[in-house]
């Protein structure tokens, strides 16, 4: 089933420039592919980032965003698992399967993958095409808020792919913003009964060798330095933000603690949409609200929305 092409309402970056837009539609054009209309997308820093040309991957134009939901348009004569009108969510990291790393069966760590809105098109437009392998489908009864949010859920939720000890540990999340706020509750409903969450702007001091693990949500390299410092002999750090920009570290601080450091990106997205769907985290509180594509500038290049998870909603007023 192919969809014919036609205008569509997006954000798109063109050099250096941000704009809303009316441009071409994507279609489907290959056995595999899938057309989804898009109802809500999420905003976060890495597509602020994007904006504010503080990541630039070579793809321009580009269109931006990556954590979305919506209904599947059209699909590829190949595609199986979805059918036209299915409420989805899609994986916005996208592997080759061409690599040593898909091979052998680690997509995850794809070493040629790809990212919706940054450089491949994504999704604050009224639609993108995706490959089949990266949509999911969401439960009939999921708001399309929540299915908006099932990626910063599952990045958060990849903290439990990393063996951290014992669950009643001392564990430190650095950083008290949003996906912080998240990953504690991701944590709490995995068992883990002693956190602290620290808010690096309130001036305060972490106390020296106090914990056995530690996820940084917030990277810098006063943060990691700080982060080091608050760890136990043994500990474990977690990195889990994508910061962009090169990040110091004290060598002779970690071999005298012998710390492991461990990056991880994200946790299954079925499991994701299981932690949603069955009320097992709770997220409403840190939903904010929908706004028009052309609101973008006031969303993209400032800090806003640091509290709350703000959406786009492509079928908006578009403006003039």
């Amino acid at each position: 089933m192919l969809q014919n092409a036609k205008t569509m309402k997006a954000i798109v970056k063109h050099g250096k420039n941000l704009s809303a837009m009316v441009c071409q539609a994507p279609a489907v054009s290959t056995d595999f592919d899938v057309l989804v209309r898009v109802a809500l997308a999420g905003i976060c820093r890495t597509d602020t980032y994007v904006a504010r040309g503080l990541i630039d991957e070579g793809c321009d134009p580009l269109i931006l965003g990556h954590e979305f939901s919506g209904f599947v348009e059209a699909i590829g004569d190949g595609v199986g698992s979805v059918k036209p009108g299915d409420q989805v969510t899609v994986m916005p990291v996208i592997a080759c399967r061409q690599c040593d790393e898909c091979r052998l069966g680690r997509e995850l760590r794809c070493l040629n993958s790809s990212m919706l809105g940054v450089n491949r098109n994504g999704a604050f437009a009224e639609m993108v095409v995706v490959p089949e392998r990266a949509v999911y489908l969401m439960p009939q009864e999921m708001p399309m808020r929540h299915g908006a949010y099932i990626e910063p859920v599952a990045a958060s939720g990849a903290v439990l792919n990393a063996d951290l000890g014992a669950k009643t540990g001392a564990g430190l999340i650095y950083g008290d913003n949003r996906i912080a706020e998240l990953t504690r509750r991701v944590m709490v409903s995995a068992g883990y009964s002693n956190l602290v969450v620290f808010d690096p702007d309130r001036g305060e001091l972490l106390d020296e060798n106090s914990f056995d693990f530690a996820v940084e949500t917030v990277a810098s390299s006063v943060a990691m330095c700080q982060i080091v410092s608050a760890m136990k002999a043994g500990g474990i750090i977690i990195i889990k933000s994508r910061q962009y920009t090169p990040v110091e570290l004290y060598f002779p601080a970690l071999i005298k603690k012998e710390l492991t450091i461990k990056a991880v990106q994200y946790v299954d997205f079925e499991k994701a949409i299981a932690m949603l769907g069955e009320g097992v985290i709770q997220v409403d509180d840190i939903l904010g609200g929908s706004h028009s594509l052309s609101e973008f500038e006031e969303l993209l290049t400032t800090e806003a929305g640091v509290s709350t998870k703000e959406f786009f909603d492509p079928t908006g007023d578009f403006g003039s």
